[in-house]
């Protein structure tokens, strides 16, 4: 199978469309290219599309190893209350069985502090109207990151003792109305202590 080390997942970005083009990406793939590492990229135009594309990929990662690192960038999508209502898109991030990056031109149109996953990215990317740098960076990232030590082998005894970690909070949230509240909260202080 065809392995992609790192995804670029781009959501629209309105006016800046016109320059998210090739000429946008040329330079992010010839970068990775550089480094011997596969880049690949997928564009969507609505949160549902952006959901299945996460859901496909977590999919997709369980038959077999493929992306490590993912670039997320939902774009214009990110200030749509309505698209983001529910919880779909905030499971689809939480399944992500690999760290991913967000990416923004913009702090407002970040997804982490409007959906409060529990899998929150690496490391958040955001330079105001520098979408180009921003992606540059990130890369770089992604590329150091997988320059690193491998990750752990989920079915390693250290990937299985993280994964039995990671549930403890699930399975607290089953148990626990508090903890549950937390979970649909992100744990923020204002509505658990009402």
């Amino acid at each position: 199978a065809d392995t992609m080390p790192i995804l670029a997942i781009q959501g629209p970005h309105g006016a800046a469309n016109a320059r998210v083009g090739r000429a946008f990406t040329r330079p992010l793939h010839a970068a990775a290219t550089a480094a011997g590492v596969p880049l690949a990229w997928r564009r969507v135009r609505t949160a549902r599309s952006l959901t299945g594309c996460l859901q496909r990929l977590e999919r997709a990662q369980v038959q077999r190893a493929q992306v490590q690192v993912v670039l997320l960038d939902a774009g214009d999508l990110a200030t749509d209350d309505h698209a983001l209502r529910g919880t779909a898109l905030r499971q689809a991030i939480e399944e992500l069985p690999m760290p991913y990056i967000e990416v923004q031109d913009d702090a407002a149109h970040l997804l982490e502090p409007r959906l409060h996953p529990r899998h929150a990215p690496l490391v958040t990317v955001v330079l105001r109207h520098q979408l180009e740098h921003a992606y540059a960076l990130a890369l770089s990232i992604a590329l150091r990151r997988l320059a690193s030590p491998a990750p752990l082998h989920p079915l390693s005894r250290r990937g299985l003792s993280w994964a039995g970690t990671r549930a403890g909070p699930r399975l607290g949230g089953a148990l626990s109305r508090g903890v549950a509240l937390g979970h649909e909260t992100g744990f923020d202080s204002g509505s658990t202590l009402d």
